[in-house]
């Protein structure tokens, strides 16, 4: 019997013995913390990237929607001279009317809503 109990009671402090030497489980509070904080500051990190690429995007777009107004701008002061030189007198006046008028309120409604963007001056009054 002595000799089945020295090899068991070995092996039984050995067992012990290892378990008592392996380091503690990472599950302190400070150590729940410390993970929380690491995958926080990935987030944060990415949500930084999204809106840096998102600023760039709007940035674009004013850049587009004021070269937008300049060019609608462009003609609507064109469509003015085509008028002021006779673009509307003669046969069928009218329609030549229509089409300038629909022009400028197409031309209009783009400055409409853009930051910044002054009020568009009314269409002038007709000649006839």
């Amino acid at each position: 019997m002595k000799q089945t109990l020295l090899p068991a009671g070995v092996a039984l402090l050995f067992l012990l013995g290892l378990g008592l030497a392996q380091d503690p489980p990472d599950d302190t509070p400070e150590a729940k913390l410390n993970r929380r904080i690491e995958v926080l500051e990935k987030e944060v990190a990415t949500l930084k990237k999204e809106v840096e690429a998102g600023r760039a995007v709007a940035e674009e777009t004013t850049r587009y929607l004021a070269g937008a107004k300049e060019r609608s701008d462009a003609l609507l002061s064109t469509l003015s001279e085509s008028e002021r030189l006779g673009f509307t007198a003669g046969i069928n006046f009218t329609s030549r009317e229509v089409l300038l008028a629909g022009w400028r309120s197409y031309l209009n409604g783009e400055a409409e809503g853009l930051p910044g963007a002054k009020k568009p001056e009314p269409a002038p009054p007709r000649g006839r």
